[in-house]
């Protein structure tokens, strides 16, 4: 396998990413520990304004990015820091800016076409605002399918968002979507960033863990 698979919680040294399948498809979160102990948390952007630090669920697979522990012990501190900053949460949006968190204070930075991120996009932001960028979003195709995903998630925004916040989410309906498989696929890959066709055969492979 490509890929290190985590069987358990314990073995996760400084961060791991977590993704589980549920009903609207697959979520993606950071498992964080401390370095001066054995504390570990999950960070994840449920939805709306809902960033949650839970204890670290078995419903979950863990994986290990492929990055070194000096790398690794940064981006888990600034997930800490993400965290703390962040306390009322962060809005959901189906775009991404790679600058969408601030490297010294940890805040997202909201803006007229930064509106929110998905639970992918959040992980991504997290490592890309420590000079981690996981995935060459220049080679990302834009997919039919995932054109249908926002739109059904759309309708569960306008039911917990308002009609505001959906309105500017709805324009951004077609926008390149980065798959929660696809950044744990490129968290793994041997370099980074890691190109769409060099994530496909590892997102595919973490796609039959769960069949």
């Amino acid at each position: 396998m490509p890929f290190v698979r985590l069987s358990k919680i314990a073995d996760v040294r400084f961060i791991a990413l977590g993704l589980q399948k549920g009903v609207h498809g697959y979520h993606i979160g950071i498992l964080q520990c401390r370095p001066d102990s054995e504390e570990r948390s999950f960070v994840h952007l449920a939805f709306h304004y809902r960033l949650l630090e839970e204890p670290p669920s078995n419903g979950f697979l863990y994986f290990q990015p492929a990055i070194s522990d000096r790398r690794a012990r940064i981006a888990a501190s600034m997930c800490r820091r993400v965290t703390r900053a962040n306390a009322k949460g962060i809005p959901y949006g189906f775009s991404f800016y790679a600058d969408s968190i601030d490297p010294e204070s940890g805040v997202f930075r909201a803006s007229t076409s930064n509106i929110g991120l998905t639970c992918a996009t959040f992980v991504l932001a997290v490592f890309s605002s420590v000079a981690i960028e996981i995935l060459d979003s220049t080679t990302w195709p834009r997919r039919d399918e995932d054109t249908i995903w926002q739109e059904n998630i759309l309708k569960l925004l306008c039911e917990h968002a308002g009609p505001e916040h959906a309105v500017l989410a709805s324009k951004q309906i077609g926008d390149c979507r980065f798959k929660p498989q696809e950044v744990v696929g490129g968290a793994v890959a041997n370099s980074h960033p890691a190109p769409y066709h060099a994530v496909e055969p590892i997102r595919d492979e973490i796609e039959r863990l769960f069949y």
